[in-house]
């Protein structure tokens, strides 16, 4: 699948998608692909684990990578869980190179990774929404999704203006989300006011957003919204975990803003 990736006007980027499925993969690719992400990730985010990305990476069920001529220029990772008995589709990570993050690059690659889930399921998402949920400090990563869920929490968009206060989660929501990180972040603290997340950069402050990297979104009160919750100006290094339900709709949205990207940019 290649596609013509457009961001601003000067900037022009052809680029293939890849859709793989890891317990599929040789020993080979599979260590292609983790050399590969780990430069990425160091690019992006700073310097992680080397076990901890391989680790997620070999318990996904879909990754979807975008390369371009000579380099992979993002990658995005999802597993499939069992939480009481409800399937939620788990975004490991999403990550995309510096130059393209404020773009729809993630997007197109989540979806890309959800796609079969979604073929799969088309009738049945029409009466039920597939259950899908990610941990992120990014605002941005966020009011994206915000945009194309039929169902999101926290939802930035529904923030208090004056304050950017948004109301407890409800019951399912903080008993998912306390599932969630029971699994994936032990130690973690958890607040249910936005499904705030702190610990997890305790032992790894140099990943906390340095002032000319914060993801400020274009809309003042989300911005107030973020900095309420995940103390971008105070260097708190906290997380939203996020639970989102896309359905038929969702798909809809989607396919209608990649029309107007393509005909309007």
């Amino acid at each position: 699948m290649k596609i013509n990736f457009k961001k601003g006007k000067e900037d022009n980027l052809d680029f293939r998608i890849e859709l793989l499925t890891p317990s599929k993969l040789s020993i080979t690719k599979k260590q292609t692909i983790l050399d590969e992400a780990f430069k990425l990730i160091k690019i992006s985010w700073g310097e992680f684990d080397r076990k901890f990305i391989e680790d997620h990476l070999n318990k996904s069920e879909k990754i979807s990578l975008a390369w371009g001529k000579n380099e992979l220029l993002g990658i995005c990772a999802v597993s499939k869980k069992n939480i009481a008995n409800k399937i939620i589709y788990y975004i490991e990570f999403t990550v995309v190179r510096p130059k393209f993050q404020n773009s729809e690059l993630g997007t197109k690659l989540t979806f890309r990774a959800l796609r079969n889930v979604f073929i799969k399921n088309f009738i049945k998402i029409i009466y039920d929404p597939i259950e899908i949920m990610f941990i992120t400090p990014n605002i941005r990563t966020i009011s994206r999704a915000a945009r194309l869920a039929e169902f999101i929490y926290p939802n930035p968009y529904e923030a208090d203006q004056l304050t950017g206060k948004i109301e407890l989660a409800d019951d399912k929501t903080w008993f998912l989300a306390k599932e969630l990180v029971k699994d994936e972040n032990p130690k973690c603290i958890l607040k249910r006011e936005g499904l705030v997340l702190s610990g997890f950069y305790f032992s790894m402050p140099w990943f906390i957003y340095e002032d000319t990297k914060i993801p400020w979104h274009y809309n003042k009160i989300i911005n107030k919204f973020a900095d309420r919750y995940l103390g971008y100006n105070k260097k708190d290094g906290k997380e939203f975990v996020v639970r989102a339900q896309f359905g038929i709709i969702s798909l809809l949205k989607y396919c209608f803003l990649n029309l107007k990207n393509l005909f309007f940019k």
